[in-house]
């Protein structure tokens, strides 16, 4: 698990709130998708990175490519703020591209 989302999702959403067992397998999908925008890819056929970038950065509210819903719904299921969430992950890879 990556301390850095942990955190933000916590500061997002609050200390001591308890989750329904749907909300903790969007919350997992969130945490999946944060690591695998950092993912370097294993080979060429690994577009995790790629998939995970265009799910939180492009793709539009209410899209249907995707099988579990746009990031924007999913960031909603579990009171995290998906445009603050985005911000701090672009800035999270900008730092990450600069080192």
């Amino acid at each position: 698990m990556t301390q850095v989302f942990v955190s933000h999702v916590q500061s997002t959403i609050g200390l001591g709130r308890s989750f329904s067992r749907e909300q903790l397998l969007v919350k997992a999908m969130l945490e999946e998708a944060r690591e695998d925008l950092f993912r370097t890819p294993c080979n060429a056929q690994d577009t995790r990175a790629v998939d995970a970038f265009h799910w939180i950065f492009g793709e539009p509210e209410g899209s249907r490519r995707w099988k579990f819903g746009d990031f924007s719904s999913a960031c909603e299921a579990i009171g995290v703020d998906a445009d603050a969430f985005r911000e701090r992950l672009r800035n999270e890879l900008l730092m990450a591209k600069a080192s």
